[in-house]
């Protein structure tokens, strides 16, 4: 199954493309995101994040909506006896592992 969930972009780490590097924040996680698709993405955009790779560009209202859709899912799923309660933190937790790498001091709890 593919993931791709919605950030934001809180600051670019690198620019230069291809290698374009930016700290994304997924309910309160941060993860470094490879940032060749999306160049043109500014601190406070949202982007759409598969793999560590932001994809694209995706505006605030459609990234809120899925971002309570996927909470929405999870309390489903977790009150019928399935496991991953998807509630506080859920994109955050999502990206533990599949979206780059931690950002040093970033709060994983979720």
């Amino acid at each position: 199954m593919c993931l791709a969930v919605p950030g934001r972009v809180v600051q670019w780490l690198e620019r230069s493309p291809p290698f374009g590097r930016a700290e994304i924040e997924f309910d309160g996680v941060r993860r470094v995101c490879q940032m060749a698709c999306v160049p043109d993405a500014q601190p406070g955009d949202y982007v759409i994040v598969h793999a560590g790779l932001a994809i694209s560009l995706v505006d605030p209202q459609a990234a809120e909506q899925t971002r309570n859709d996927v909470r929405r899912f999870g309390s489903a799923t977790a009150n019928a006896g399935e496991p991953g309660d998807l509630t506080a933190g859920a994109l955050g937790d999502l990206t533990a592992g599949a979206l780059g790498e931690p950002t040093a001091g970033a709060d994983d709890a979720g």
